[in-house]
């Protein structure tokens, strides 16, 4: 969703200067000295005073993000993706950091900082611990609709997830759930805890097709008939759209 520099700036105090740099992305003095480069509604780096530069995704870990923020990194440092983790490095002048074993790849989390003397600190935990938060995601989301399909799941209500159920608007756009802490994600992880709030929360994320917005209505009883032709179909888009959900969530690129 495109926003005005008006939209973005709402709300926003101790503004010097604030220029268009892109769509919905600006590049903004702050009154204190701090320089920070805006998409949306976060300031996705700011370097301060200091010279130190934190990186912030605002929990949207797009390529629209990671484009946008190479507009404030310092000279030669980038951020790419393999294998759903984000990770920031130094290039100097290596142009494939995946195929380099002479470079320290530093994985991304929102707080990471870039200090003066190029030094890291607040990265995030290692691509092993990603890869093993992203295998309980797959597992988690083949269960899920494995008991969505069933009909045996319910319909969002006053039982379920608190958490889950309570939304807010998010910053594309989107809804996303009202608290930062996603730790009861994991909760829901361990405990095979299936709730019909989280598909309607991903579907608004990440949409799918009409006939799969059908299919769920169907599930949870607001349409009468069944369109067997898309079941398949209909899976496979509420299982994409649910694994990017949760990765976002719980920062992995989507």
């Amino acid at each position: 969703m495109r926003e005005s520099k008006k939209q973005m700036l709402d709300g926003v105090e101790g503004v010097k200067t604030a220029k268009v740099v892109g769509r919905s992305t600006l590049r903004i003095e702050y009154t204190d000295g701090r320089e920070a480069v805006r998409l949306h509604h976060t300031d996705i780096t700011t370097k301060y005073p200091d010279g130190r530069v934190v990186l912030n995704s605002g929990g949207w870990m797009t390529p629209t993000t990671k484009e946008r923020l190479a507009f404030g990194l310092p000279d030669g440092w980038r951020v790419y993706q393999e294998n759903k983790v984000w990770y920031l490095y130094r290039a100097n002048g290596i142009v494939d950091p995946w195929k380099s074993k002479e470079i320290v790849k530093y994985p991304f989390r929102d707080g990471i900082t870039i200090h003066p003397d190029n030094a890291v600190t607040d990265a995030g935990p290692d691509a092993k611990q990603f890869a093993a938060l992203d295998k309980k995601i797959r597992k988690y989301v083949t269960g899920y609709v494995e008991k969505l399909f069933s009909g045996e799941m319910g319909t969002p209500g006053g039982g379920d997830c608190r958490t889950c159920s309570t939304q807010v608007v998010g910053e594309e756009g989107s809804w996303g759930e009202s608290s930062k802490d996603k730790s009861h994600l994991l909760n829901h992880f361990d405990e095979d805890y299936y709730v019909p709030s989280m598909v309607c929360n991903a579907v608004r994320a990440f949409p799918v097709s009409v006939a799969a917005e059908r299919m769920l209505g169907y599930l949870f009883g607001q349409r009468d008939q069944k369109d067997t032709l898309w079941v398949e179909i209909s899976k496979e888009q509420i299982r994409k759209s649910l694994r990017r959900y949760l990765r976002r969530q719980l920062g992995l690129a989507a």
